[in-house]
């Protein structure tokens, strides 16, 4: 069983769906991060996922970005954008990367690209 399956099962009895019950288990981790309820609702949605690397590696730039000074971040992985509150160490919303065009990010004051 690997990691998403095991998040799943031990979640879905709690969520609609199992990508919901996969993020509550991200947001109690190790990682010093949460999600807001609309980034979860935005994952599920759109149909998103991440794995346990690319949730490690979203602590670790939280943590680098909080080191900066950052507050409000736009943070740009390889095929999924976060708006994150640095200072509330929240993810705020997701964006897989083929819905950024035309979009329009107020309120950030800082952009980490991974």
């Amino acid at each position: 069983m690997n990691y998403r399956q095991n998040i799943s099962r031990k979640n879905s009895s709690k969520f609609k769906t199992p990508a919901m019950g996969m993020i509550q288990a991200m947001a109690d981790s190790d990682y010093g991060y949460s999600w807001s309820k609309h980034a979860r609702q935005r994952m599920d949605e759109r149909n998103i996922s991440i794995t346990h690397q690319e949730e490690k590696r979203i602590g670790d730039c939280i943590q680098r970005m909080e080191a900066k000074g950052a507050k409000e971040s736009l943070l740009l992985t390889g095929d999924t954008a976060y708006i994150v509150s640095v200072v509330q160490r929240k993810i705020i919303t997701i964006i897989a990367r083929d819905n950024l065009k035309g979009n329009l990010f107020t309120k950030i004051d800082s952009v980490m690209l991974v």
